[in-house]
């Protein structure tokens, strides 16, 4: 007899992330043809192209910390997202040093998912409007 096993997967969010993925790759595709081989993506530098781009980067981002709170360990995972981040900083610099990424969404989601863990039980007792509302206002002066 087969053991249940309790899924505590989020499908919805998970189909939305991978959506996000998928455009981004699209996007870091559509880039490396751009900067490496000079090919014309005509949609690249259209000005409706850039909002699209935020929205999907900011909604992988958004899912991705709504997420943080099914991880079993999530200082573990930041650093290893963080590192891979890094690897990605280490082959741009040696490889692509004009564009080399320097701190992109993989460092960005590495120090998150370790500050979200190491003030996992402060987190949260934030009640929501608060936490909005400061988000709101580190996005307004990083921006």
């Amino acid at each position: 007899m087969m053991k249940e096993t309790k899924n505590k997967r989020a499908g919805f969010l998970d189909e939305v992330r991978g959506f996000a993925i998928l455009c981004m790759v699209v996007y870091h595709g559509a880039f490396a043809l751009v900067e490496f081989y000079g090919v014309n993506v005509p949609f690249f530098f259209e000005n409706w192209f850039y909002p699209i781009w935020a929205v999907f980067a900011g909604s992988f981002i958004f899912i991705s910390g709504i997420v943080c709170r099914y991880s079993r360990n999530n200082i573990k995972r930041g650093a290893q997202c963080f590192f891979l981040g890094m690897g990605v900083t280490f082959v741009t610099a040696i490889f692509a040093p004009s564009v080399a990424i320097l701190f992109g969404i993989l460092h960005f989601l590495g120090v998150c998912m370790m500050l979200y863990g190491l003030g996992e039980s402060v987190w949260g007792k934030v009640k929501p409007p608060v936490a909005i509302a400061i988000c709101v206002f580190l996005f307004a002066i990083t921006y």
